[in-house]
């Protein structure tokens, strides 16, 4: 196996590792936000969404509806767990930019279809960007490796 590692990768690398550290801490802000029927303002973090804190809530719909969303914000931990440990996993290879890439997709698509567009707090507007950085850190990992293959191919010739 053709070992790469250069300044560059290492710095991607750890910046991968507090990026996914960063969005799990962005899951203890208000995640999730709305009216209930009194007009009042309330909001959930996502820990309180997986851990179905739903007894605080009178209205039968808004509870129904914080029920479903409970079970299924469990991913707003998956992805950036699994994030992380590829990243700080994987020394050498490219499979830390791969699943960088693809967590951050899957964290955005997840975010947008379980909160909503009108119901996003600053917490989960914080992990979008972060989602979006991750992405973005990923791709230059992956172009830092291209380069640093075209480099040494040039060398030998």
């Amino acid at each position: 196996m053709l070992k790469i590692v250069n300044k560059t990768t290492k710095k991607l690398r750890i910046a991968l590792v507090v990026l996914f550290l960063l969005i799990l801490m962005a899951n203890s802000f208000p995640f999730f936000q709305g009216l209930n029927s009194d007009g009042k303002l309330f909001y959930y973090t996502a820990i309180d969404m997986f851990l179905e804190v739903t007894s605080i809530v009178e209205n039968q719909a808004q509870q129904n509806a914080l029920m479903a969303v409970s079970w299924s914000s469990i991913v707003f931990f998956i992805f950036p767990i699994v994030g992380f440990f590829f990243a700080i996993l994987d020394k050498e290879r490219n499979l830390k930019n791969v699943a960088g890439i693809i967590c951050s997709i899957a964290g955005v698509m997840a975010i947008v279809y379980i909160v909503g567009p009108e119901f996003l707090s600053i917490g989960s507007l914080i992990a979008l960007l972060l989602y979006f950085a991750t992405f973005l850190v990923s791709v230059f990992g992956m172009l830092a490796r291209y380069l640093v293959n075209n480099d040494e191919s040039e060398e030998k010739k």
